[in-house]
């Protein structure tokens, strides 16, 4: 159980004593390395415009969101500002949660602008921001509306779990997007992502 704490105050959720570091910067990176491989397959001529702009906009979503929790990862290492405004802090999961909505919105619509198709990627994309999002509400509504900091750890360690675990399997189908055409390799990248036309043609506007 020790451990699992450890492992836990690694990544996302905010507690007391969290440590400033966590595994954002190094998921950050992996985003960066596939966009870098999206653009050379785009310079190859190999990348289909949907899987480049889905790719794009995974990377500035989770770029912004590093952002934002470390710098409350910074705010919340000082005794002080726990103390005094440990609640305040917390809401970052509901900023989170609305970036996610917000993203999802932007990624359809720069689909309608500068894309004919909606690929696998794209509804990969968009099922993850939508998990991300469901699970910041779920976890905001214990630690704030609740104000349950210390039991159910369950659902605290659950969160971490798939939150991390869906960054990582999004980093997975963007590197390379062909592995979504095999549907059991689709499904554990997207856990319950129900398939359906592999691309739906959009009228550009």
């Amino acid at each position: 159980m020790d451990t699992i704490q450890k492992i836990y105050q690694k990544v996302l959720v905010i507690t007391p004593g969290s440590d400033v570091f966590s595994l954002q910067i190094l998921l950050l990176s992996l985003y960066v390395i596939a966009l870098v491989f999206s653009m050379s397959r785009a310079h190859k001529d190999q990348e289909r415009i949907t899987d480049f702009l889905s790719t794009i906009t995974a990377t500035v979503k989770y770029a912004l969101t590093a952002v934002l929790v470390e710098t409350f990862l910074e705010y919340a290492r000082h005794p002080d500002n726990i103390n005094n405004d440990f609640a305040s802090i917390q809401n970052i999961y509901l900023y989170l949660f609305f970036i996610n909505l917000l993203f999802v919105f932007f990624h359809y619509q720069i689909h309608l602008r500068f894309s004919f198709v909606y690929g696998r990627l794209y509804q990969v994309v968009k099922r993850i921001f939508l998990w991300h999002g469901f699970l910041h509400l779920i976890i905001w509504f214990k630690l704030v509306v609740f104000d349950i900091q210390n039991g159910l750890a369950i659902i605290d360690y659950a969160y971490s779990f798939l939150v991390v675990y869906l960054n990582i399997t999004l980093f997975v189908a963007m590197i390379k997007p062909s592995l979504l055409k095999k549907f059991y390799i689709e499904l554990i990248l997207a856990p319950m992502y129900v398939r359906s036309n592999p691309i739906v043609h959009v009228q550009r506007k």
